[in-house]
């Protein structure tokens, strides 16, 4: 649903961008649009990676509890953020209910995906590594059945196994912070060597610390929420890393898709890296050290201006990438559906760029006077800029774009007949 969903606001939205135009240039044009383009065009890109290695396990008869905690909830909180973001760029497109509006149901119903099921709150902070801590831990489990049990020898085993895991992790910690993970040797060099280092670092981080909460909270650990959420984070944002990697190597690393896998990926390092600095101010007065320590090294920032507008780029053009992008979702065929319309719009303004780049170049040499596009188009017959059927072409456009991205309008007396 969630998925479904980013994809239908990358391709509705992503359009709209470009057949609105403000001050005589299209929206999705502007720095300031291009920022949330690029989080819904890379959150379309990252959900669907996750939902498929997530229904691929379930589809072998796995039944993984922490993996689908880990996608309910970072799902359909995405999700809040990218209609949001939706609902910002089309304004009153996206306000206005009618036919016209794609927007404003799903971003009415998204609050049900966060609510039900176990609220949003909960799966964070408690089930996401509150489970896993203990169902996923090589030896908690064992430590815990030999305590029920009153098995002392049992428990000795599972005890100095788990002392030796967490030695084992402090050192492989310890050299992979040394080096940045530069001694992580991936199964094969590609474009994503560094990222499975950066993500072996960030794993043996999380083991380590984990681990040493789990010693310093002992059973208070589940009643510490926010450590526990924070936690949750960063095992989630590296299974989503895990599954953006495998979608890119899977599609067969189309270079084209490049920047949506590195903007994924920083972001999920960004992500990781502020949680843990939160677990570090909140963990004791001793952890101020590693918090100074992983500032000065850090796992990465936010993705760079020059990468997210390559990745808003990729759903402002049609093409291959964008209807793989959305692959899947529902793109209805009959004219009278709005999304049809716009798509359509969208299309015939790509196609016919060249004519409006040749109106502007007209009004920007005097050839013509700056007025509403119509009026241009006209002059610009008049004065021979344009031909017959390049006039007649861009006119039908126009008329086109300027249809698709009004909005609904009622008089009083259809808006009382509707409300009845």
């Amino acid at each position: 649903n969630c998925t479904g969903g980013t994809m239908l606001v990358a391709r509705a939205v992503g359009a709209y961008s470009m057949l609105r135009q403000q001050f005589g240039i299209e929206i999705g044009k502007f720095e300031g649009i291009q920022a949330p383009l690029a989080d819904i065009a890379g959150g379309a890109y990252f959900l669907e990676a996750a939902r498929r290695y997530t229904c691929g396990a379930l589809d072998q008869g796995a039944k993984p509890a922490v993996v689908t905690a880990i996608t309910k909830y970072h799902f359909t909180e995405y999700f809040r953020k990218v209609i949001n973001h939706g609902m910002d760029i089309c304004g009153g497109a996206g306000i206005s209910l009618g036919p016209k509006n794609l927007l404003a149901h799903p971003y009415i119903a998204c609050p049900i995906g966060v609510t039900v099921e176990g609220a949003n709150i909960l799966t964070r902070t408690l089930m996401i590594f509150g489970q896993g801590a203990i169902r996923c831990h090589p030896f908690a489990l064992q430590e815990i059945h030999a305590v029920e049990e009153n098995n002392l020898a049992k428990f000795d085993k599972a005890f100095w196994a788990h002392i030796g895991h967490v030695i084992r992790n402090f050192v492989r910690m310890l050299l992979l912070f040394v080096t940045r993970g530069l001694i992580a040797k991936p199964a094969k060099l590609n474009q994503l060597t560094r990222y499975y280092q950066k993500l072996s670092w960030i794993s043996a981080t999380f083991a380590f610390f984990a681990d040493l909460a789990m010693i310093l909270f002992g059973g208070n650990l589940k009643r510490k929420e926010n450590i526990t959420g924070r936690f949750g984070d960063i095992l989630s944002w590296m299974y989503v890393s895990s599954a953006v990697m495998k979608r890119y190597e899977a599609e067969g690393s189309l270079k084209e898709d490049l920047p949506l896998v590195l903007w994924s990926l920083q972001l999920a390092n960004h992500n990781m890296q502020q949680a843990f600095l939160g677990l570090f101010d909140n963990m004791g007065i001793l952890f101020k050290i590693p918090k100074f320590l992983f500032q000065i090294n850090s796992f990465g920032s936010m993705p760079s201006d020059e990468l997210s507008l390559k990745v808003a780029m990729s759903i402002q053009k049609p093409g291959k990438q964008r209807d793989r992008l959305t692959d899947g979702m529902f793109i209805p065929k009959e004219e009278e559906q709005h999304l049809a319309k716009i798509e359509k719009a969208f299309l015939l303004m790509h196609e016919n760029k060249d004519l409006y780049k040749k109106l502007l170049q007209a009004q920007r040499k005097k050839q013509i006077r700056k007025a509403d596009t119509d009026s241009m188009i006209q002059a610009a017959l008049a004065c021979g800029v344009f031909t017959e059927i390049e006039a007649s072409k861009c006119l039908e456009v126009e008329a086109l774009r300027r249809e698709v991205i009004s909005v609904d309008e009622y008089t009083q007396e259809e808006y009382i007949q509707r409300s009845k």
